[in-house]
């Protein structure tokens, strides 16, 4: 992987965003994930005594977190070491002090992407390492101007990983994001201002106003230039889903089959409370809101024991998610009824039946050697809209894309043809996530 500096980017302890950010720093969670951390406390004055709170991502915690998964009050696994350090700055390296975390008070990744962990070190020693907490702000308005601390690892040196400085703007509020298997709703959207090439925010990172004010993390925002999750081969996306609860239905004869937020949901289960009853319903993603919000329209009245709702997909191109809440009877109405319908769970999947909207492209590099010219050539993806590839090569007078004939996916493995023996042909089909196709590309190469 190519390697970029962006030490211009970096953050100096002594400087005014180095003062800024000293409560955040790197945080090592679940599998050695690293992510960017903040120390917070809901007041700003915390008992010196207390054991110190950092707030980050819930995926931090584990990146297997099923998609209605809440985790409360659970030591990390024995077998890891998890770390944060504050002030994680690259001009204070004789400073740095790893603390261990020794609990996950609460971490999830239904309706938001958030964790709270909690050291083994007290708010009173992180003061004396003129390390203090933060306090949480309300959502920002659109166009308001804030500040990122992050320390980002992808496509950056070992030795540079450090905190930096990024700013960028509130552009829109109460923005539903769906990635994977989870949806996530009243996030902010935010830009990038300034650097065009600026290094992909490593998750947790804190937001602050530029004048000063309190702090968000990333959960409850996504920035444009976020980092993206690799995306899934289909055996992966239904291993996924399995996992999920949400075991993928038959195929239709002619229908296109969903995405890698899940495999084709055509049947997701609901929460089997025992002794209690439950309902479902099916929604565009589009006009779902909080249940307690609207009338309850469309839902179902299932058993308290052996529940299964299936329902056939649309077969329109749209995200569609089925809802399930859990109580004590058929009202859906009392408190305990608000409780539930406050926090649904949920499955969706996109149905996806039109061709990508990116043609093919290619990577070609020439090089020259002591055995003559060669060309390195790899097709390049585009996800969500090119996310895999059936290629097929050879000579430029023999060789027709239009043919079916002779295409066999592509296994990330570059392509090298010798100068020698071309003209040549390179053909390419790509495919989206639903293994819908675009039209064979010709690409001459000389």
């Amino acid at each position: 992987m190519r390697t970029v500096s962006y030490t211009h980017l970096l953050i100096s302890a002594g400087s005014p965003a180095g003062q800024k950010f000293r409560a955040s720093g790197r945080l090592v969670g679940g599998g050695g994930t690293t992510c960017t951390a903040t120390v917070v406390h809901g007041s700003g004055k915390p008992d010196p005594g207390q054991k110190a709170l950092i707030l980050s991502n819930g995926h931090c915690v584990s990146d297997t977190m099923r998609t209605n998964e809440v985790v409360v009050d659970q030591a990390p696994p024995a077998s890891e070491e998890w770390t944060f350090t504050p002030a994680y700055f690259h001009d204070n390296t004789a400073e740095h002090k790893k603390v261990a975390v020794e609990r996950v008070v609460y971490a999830t990744m239904k309706g938001i992407d958030v964790s709270v962990l909690r050291l083994s070190a007290t708010y009173g020693e992180l003061a004396a390492l003129n390390v203090t907490s933060r306090t949480l702000a309300a959502a920002p308005a659109p166009g308001t101007p804030l500040q990122a601390a992050h320390a980002p690892t992808d496509g950056v040196e070992e030795g540079k990983r450090f905190l930096r400085l990024s700013t960028c703007a509130v552009t829109a509020s109460s923005v539903a994001l769906h990635e994977y298997t989870w949806l996530w709703r009243d996030f902010n959207r935010t830009d990038h201002r300034g650097h065009a090439r600026i290094p992909r925010l490593r998750t947790g990172s804190p937001l602050r106003g530029r004048r000063g004010g309190a702090d968000r993390a990333e959960g409850r925002h996504r920035l444009r230039h976020a980092r993206r999750r690799r995306r899934l081969l289909p055996r992966e996306r239904r291993a996924a889903a399995e996992q999920a609860g949400l075991p993928p239905g038959p195929r239709r004869a002619g229908e296109r089959r969903v995405l890698g937020e899940a495999d084709a949901v055509h049947h997701a289960r609901g929460p089997r409370p025992v002794g209690r009853a439950r309902h479902a319903r099916r929604r565009r993603a589009a006009h779902v809101r909080r249940l307690q919000e609207r009338p309850v329209r469309g839902h179902r009245l299932h058993a308290a024991r052996g529940v299964r709702h299936a329902c056939l997909l649309y077969t329109k191109r749209q995200l569609y998610v089925l809802c399930a809440a859990g109580g004590p009877d058929g009202t859906l109405r009392g408190a305990r009824w608000a409780a539930s319908l406050a926090h649904p769970s949920y499955a969706f999947a996109r149905v996806d039946n039109t061709p990508p909207t990116v043609a093919p492209k290619l990577d070609v590099q020439r090089f020259d050697g002591e055995q003559g010219a060669s060309y390195w050539v790899r097709p390049v993806y585009a996800p969500w809209e090119l996310s895999m590839y059936k290629v097929k090569y050879g000579p430029k007078a023999t060789t027709d894309c239009a043919d079916p004939q002779g295409y066999r996916p592509y296994l990330g493995i570059p392509t090298t043809l010798k100068a020698s023996e071309g003209p040549w042909t390179y053909c390419a089909i790509g495919y989206d996530n639903a293994d819908n196709a675009t039209a064979p590309a010709t690409f001459p190469i000389a």
